[in-house]
Formats: structure tokens, sequence, C-alpha cells
């Protein structure tokens, strides 16, 4: 539990080191489509939401990530909008052939939204993963490598 533990820690400070942000207690709500690719709006989740109403706030982003797990939120919200097919959500549990598929399939499934970790493996219907959190952690290591090779191409 320790290794595991000092790994995410490490990781999250890298993204700090790098100037990236990354925010909690944040909901994706509908997507701004424009520009040929999704560029989320998210809304803060906040606890007596309904008693007390706060309007979305907007982000852009060149490049969007669908991080969201089992749920695959991004791509999910897609597909409402005839843009994706179906997210099927995850098989049975399968450690050893989910972490493969995940790091198999971690990449762009749409214009400029890039999907890791659990929600690969909802996008594509593969087993879940179960106990094991190695791919997720390599998958979302993968994805900013392939985010970063594709910023450099603009």
């Amino acid at each position: 539990i320790g290794a595991g533990l000092e790994k995410i820690l490490h990781e999250l400070a890298g993204i700090l080191h790098h100037q990236m942000h990354f925010h909690r207690q944040l909901g994706v709500w509908p997507q701004a489509l424009h520009d040929g690719g999704p560029h989320a709006q998210v809304r803060h989740e906040m606890a007596g939401h309904d008693i007390l109403h706060v309007d979305p706030i907007a982000l852009e982003s060149k490049i969007v990530v669908d991080a969201t797990g089992h749920d695959a939120v991004v791509v999910e919200l897609l597909h409402k909008r005839n843009l994706y097919k179906a997210v099927p959500g995850n098989g049975a549990m399968w450690v050893s052939r989910s972490e493969e598929e995940v790091m198999d399939r971690t990449g762009e499934v749409y214009p400029n939204c890039f999907v890791i970790g659990l929600a690969v493996a909802a996008v594509y219907g593969t087993p879940r993963m179960g106990p094991a959190f190695g791919s997720m952690l390599l998958s979302g290591r993968y994805g900013a490598e392939l985010i970063k090779r594709r910023l450099k191409q603009e």
C-alpha cells in the first residue's frame, strides 16, 4: 500500500511542478462543441446545490481528457449528442486482460478527446481491472505523452 500511495503522490507532485491543473469536486456538464472537438464546460459540485444556485464555471481546453472512470462521462455526453457510439461499460473482472487492453486502447476516441484509465475499459467494453491499478497510472502517463505530442504538432 505504501509504495502505491508514494507513486500517486509523486505523480501529483509532477503535475503541480509542470504547472498543470486539476480540480476536485467538478462535474462535467454539457460540453461546448466547436472548432472540431469538445471543450468541456464544468460546474462546481457542492453540497446544497439545490438550495443555493451556482452558475456553471466554463473552462476551455484544446484537449479534453475523460478520466472519469467507470462512467466515462465525457464520452457518454458525446454519445447523447449522437457524436459517438454507445458506451458499453465494463465487462466482468479479468485483471490481466484488462490491464493490457487499457494500455493498448488509451488514446484519442474523438477529435481532441482522449480517454485514460478505467474510462478506456468503459468506452471499449473491456473487462474491469479489479484491485490492480498499474494500468490506470500507466494509462494516464501514456495518455499525457500522446497529448504532449499532439500539442507539439500545433
